[in-house]
Formats: C-alpha cells, sequence, structure tokens
C-alpha cells in the first residue's frame, strides 16, 4: 500500500465569532486554503478506498490524502460538511458517544474550554492594563 496523508481535524470554526475564541483551533478561512491547497496537490480518498488499499484490493494515486474529524461538533455539520459536499470529498467524522446518550461534555472538551477562557481573561487583563498605563 502506498503512504497516505491522514490529516484530523478537531475545532474548525470561525473562531471571532464563537463563544471560545481562544480555543486552540483552526480558524474556517484557513481551512479552506487548506482544502483549496489539498485539492491542488494530493488525491483525496475516501475511507472504503482507504481499507481495500489496506487488505491489498487497491492501489491508491500517489498524493493520497484522508481527512478525519474528532469528537462530533457542531461546526463539522454545519461549516465543515457544506465545504467537502461543494468541492466533493468524503471526511470521516468519528463522534463520542457518551455525550449524545448521557448529555454530558467529554473531559478533554471542559479542559479546552477552561484553559480558552482562561486565556481570553487573561488577554482581556492584559488590554485593561495597557489601557491604564496609558492614561
Amino acid at each position: 500500500m502506498r503512504q497516505v496523508t491522514i490529516l484530523s481535524y478537531h475545532y474548525v470554526r470561525d473562531l471571532k465569532r464563537t463563544r471560545y475564541p481562544e480555543i486552540k483551533g483552526l480558524d474556517l478561512i484557513n481551512f479552506k486554503g487548506q482544502i483549496e491547497y489539498l485539492l491542488k496537490h494530493y488525491q483525496f480518498i475516501t475511507m472504503e478506498e482507504f481499507l481495500l488499499a489496506l487488505h491489498g484490493n487497491l492501489t491508491l494515486p500517489k498524493n493520497s490524502v484522508m481527512l478525519t474529524f474528532d469528537d462530533g461538533y457542531l461546526d463539522h455539520y454545519e461549516s465543515v460538511f457544506p465545504i467537502l459536499r461543494q468541492k466533493g470529498i468524503q471526511g470521516s467524522f468519528f463522534i463520542p458517544v457518551a455525550p449524545l446518550l448521557e448529555g454530558t461534555v467529554l473531559d478533554v472538551n471542559k479542559i479546552h474550554f477552561i484553559l480558552a477562557t482562561a486565556l481570553q481573561k487573561t488577554k482581556f487583563k492584559e488590554l485593561h492594563s495597557n489601557i491604564l498605563s496609558l492614561l
């Protein structure tokens, strides 16, 4: 089997318009740019093609690339999916079951939200201090 580039995404959103603009995510405009770059330089493959190649039943093209999206965020559906559909690209979305069945937030996401909130407050305090120093 040939080498396959697998890109895994988590937060992909318009960061400025989100509740957590400081979260470690990929801004939607940058995602669009990455897709355009990949379309020019790589051959997108599907999960089905990947599995066929893995079992020796298909030869993949050079520069094969596959996209995966972890944690099933709403922005995957609202922002990412329309772009992929428009470009005819398949993404593989991996959705954790506990948040759906139990109505909970994953611990890792709680940590992301706490860190993003703390960073936002730190930047606000820094801005406030800078303004006060000018007075």
